[in-house]
């Protein structure tokens, strides 16, 4: 089967390329106009842009042509997203073209939400490289341990704080009186101790005022937040993009031993029920085919669900809505209903969208 353009990876790198390209040039556009005072420059800059929205609406519609209704089912959150934003985008554009010049200092503030939202689009990258995904997603598996970390760094901090407040928070000299007098202002003066910037003259003004056990405390408070705890976040995230990549190569080494297994399986019960291996299939082979019971044990085995009808497992995988199937369109679409039984819902709605459609 042909795979429409707009779905190759090929269309997802020259779209990407162009959503860089475009928010390269926003912001070259947005730092001259705070310096002009104007919404736009010029206006290269002007048709730059309205040359880039058009172009990104014929994206919206060669994948609305590619995906039909489907397009816009809920499980499809970055074409929604995606949708809306370009949307927002030909708002602008319409708004410029509506209001009269000497109204535009009026609708600056609309201006500026729609170019705010323009600029998300970027995220689309997120969906264009898995490389890009899969680190957010190691960010986010992170979040809790790194959680716990800065909790443990806030009380560490908070007992500081005390203990300065304390015994510094009363000294005759006025530079630890004012990072030191209060638990808020000693606990801010901490926090700027950790990021290492501006230590040395309290700390040398704390060993004036106290004695020189007061290096051993700051340098062991140093140590233990910056040196330590940071180092610690950050080997923590390490550890979960290595951990994820590593799970992500093993299921799809898994998934490949999984499909050979399943390839073999269905097209032996082919053969020995008398399926042609050459011709499509139509609705009624495939009914007859799904319910050899060889057949449903291996698609059960990989998490296909069966819970659906016939006819709305026979629509979601005939994607192009022929009424045939070859066994390559058949494969292809088994490997994507991989892990369908943990998401059925989705999958009904799917059926139903198709089904209108056709």
């Amino acid at each position: 089967k042909r795979v429409p353009w707009i779905k190759t990876p090929v269309a997802d790198l020259v779209f990407g390329a162009l959503i860089v390209l475009n928010a390269a040039l926003l912001g070259v556009d947005i730092e001259l106009g705070l310096q002009s005072n104007g919404p736009y420059v010029m206006p290269a800059f002007f048709w730059a842009q309205f040359g880039f929205v058009v172009i990104f609406v014929v994206e919206i519609l060669l994948r609305i042509v590619a995906d039909g209704l489907s397009y816009f089912s809920p499980r499809n959150v970055s074409n929604l997203f995606d949708t809306v934003i370009i949307l927002c985008a030909v708002a602008e554009y319409v708004l410029l073209f509506a209001v009269r010049e000497s109204m535009i200092g009026q609708a600056m503030t609309v201006l500026r939400v729609f170019r705010l939202l323009g600029i998300l689009r970027v995220l689309r990258l997120l969906t264009i490289r898995p490389e890009l995904y899969s680190i957010c997603y190691s960010l986010g598996s992170a979040l809790k341990a790194v959680f716990w970390v800065f909790a443990l760094l806030l009380v560490f901090l908070y007992i500081c704080a005390l203990a300065c407040t304390l015994t510094l928070g009363s000294s005759d000299m006025p530079e630890l009186r004012d990072n030191f007098g209060s638990i808020f202002a000693s606990a801010y003066t901490h926090f700027v101790i950790l990021t290492m910037e501006g230590y040395p003259p309290l700390v040398s003004a704390a060993v004036e005022d106290g004695g020189w056990l007061w290096y051993f405390y700051f340098g062991g408070y140093i140590l233990f937040t910056n040196v330590m705890l940071m180092n610690l976040v950050t080997g923590i995230i390490c550890e979960s993009v290595v951990r994820n990549a590593v799970s992500e190569e093993g299921e799809k080494v898994q998934w490949k031993r999984e499909f050979h297994k399943l390839k073999e399986v269905v097209m032996d019960c082919m053969a020995d029920s008398g399926f042609s291996l050459e011709d499509e299939m139509s609705f009624d082979s495939f009914q007859q085919l799904i319910r050899i019971p060889g057949v449903r044990a291996a698609l059960s085995a990989v998490d296909v669900s069966l819970d659906l009808t016939d006819q709305q497992l026979f629509a979601i995988i005939d994607e192009d809505g022929s009424g045939t199937l070859s066994l390559s369109e058949f494969f292809d679409s088994l490997s994507r209903l991989r892990g369908s039984k943990d998401r059925l819902h989705s999958l009904l709605v799917q059926a139903d969208v198709v089904l209108t459609h056709q």
